[in-house]
């Protein structure tokens, strides 16, 4: 349902050419903006600029009941569990046929998007949509505790839709993103990232199936919970990470993935895990076809003494619901001046995010760091 609409302002023209200036509501949004164009031709076209200090979700019909996101996940946990529930890309199609209604040149300036718990705020972008392809550039905004700049075009005029996407933003809350998500790991702190990323499909799950391009992650001064840590013969916990294990939690200083992405299937380039123990290098590859990974891990002390630290595990199963356990015959993957050499050309294109923002960024202190033996 959608909220009781009011509008103050000035209409003029015609079917054939109009122009409006003014101020609307829909429920508790509120809209103020200039617009013109036509509603005849092939398709009606749009031109304008729409600025709001709040668009809430549910007065445009797309938050079932005015519920937020937590309330609608929190009902779905109370119905029978399905196959589906193993996945975490969904299959429902996007209304991709949509973009075919309209032509639309609009600039766009919100100050906040209520409806969703990962509050979304000062979301300043263009669109322009023009017989289907879709162009959003620029676009930035305020998500999780950070900072985002993407661009997203979508072609909607094929069988295949195809869909691009470039993104980065720093100083992402890991823990409340991945609380939005059905991914169980249960990790937290800081996050940097860039996205290059192109696929084709009609869903979710065919898009993420098709992917091409890469993905960069840098995650700092984070924490993983124990739980996720316990191996299948020898808890790592008492070796690998602190004392701060016996709260519930273990320390990470610093966490570097690089995948690049070919039809479906990432391989990793960069994998580095520091912990105030150790330091970890791994391999590996994502399958999102069938939404599993497979992950080597082998671990490097910081300390002699921490002899079991030598013993390499994997990260492994679906993606919902990885696991880790002991791995004895994998050789080590690389040198521990490689680990220490490799990530560099990675860190170079995150400086423009914690190069400026956080001169203390454990991930910028790895180069300092000496090679364990």
């Amino acid at each position: 349902n959608l909220g009781a609409f009011s509008y103050d302002g000035e209409l003029s023209g015609s079917i054939e050419s109009f122009a409006a200036r003014g101020k609307a509501s829909l429920g508790d949004t509120r809209l103020d903006g200039s617009f013109s164009g036509s509603l005849s031709g092939q398709r009606p076209a749009v031109k304008g600029k729409i600025s709001s200090p709040l668009v809430r979700l549910a007065d445009l019909g797309m938050v079932p009941d005015g519920r937020s996101l937590e309330e609608a996940l929190a009902a779905e946990e109370q119905q029978p569990a399905t196959s589906d529930d193993k996945w975490v890309f969904d299959e429902a199609p996007i209304p991709f046929e949509t973009l075919q209604l309209i032509d639309l040149d609009l600039d766009l300036d919100l100050q906040r998007v209520q409806g969703v718990d990962m509050q979304i705020d000062q979301i300043e972008g263009r669109i322009e949509l023009l017989g289907g392809q879709l162009r959003i550039d620029p676009l930035s905004f305020e998500f999780v505790g950070g900072q985002a700049d993407a661009t997203l075009h979508a072609d909607a005029r094929e069988d295949q839709p195809q869909v691009q996407l470039k993104l980065s933003a720093n100083n992402v809350d890991l823990a409340k993103l991945l609380s939005q998500t059905r991914v169980q790991v249960p990790l937290d702190g800081t996050l940097d990232v860039i996205l290059d990323l192109k696929g084709k499909g009609g869903s979710p799950r065919a898009l993420a199936s098709s992917l091409n391009g890469n993905t960069q992650l840098a995650l700092a001064d984070g924490h993983v919970l124990t739980g996720l840590l316990t191996l299948t013969t020898v808890n790592p916990v008492s070796w690998v990470f602190t004392e701060s294990a016996r709260k519930g939690y273990s320390k990470l200083n610093c966490l570097i993935l690089r995948f690049e992405a070919e039809d479906g299937l990432a391989r990793s380039q960069v994998l580095l895990l520091d912990t105030p123990n150790m330091l970890a290098n791994g391999t590996g590859q994502i399958d999102l076809h069938s939404e599993s990974l497979a992950i080597d891990v082998v671990p490097h002390a910081k300390q002699q003494h921490l002899v079991p630290v030598s013993i390499p595990f994997s990260i492994e199963g679906r993606l919902a619901d990885p696991s880790i356990s002991i791995n004895k015959t994998k050789a080590s993957l690389r040198t521990s001046k490689e680990v220490l050499l490799s990530p560099l050309n990675l860190l170079g294109s995150l400086l423009p995010f914690v190069g400026d923002s956080a001169q203390d960024n454990p991930c910028l202190t790895l180069k300092n760091v000496t090679p364990p033996q």
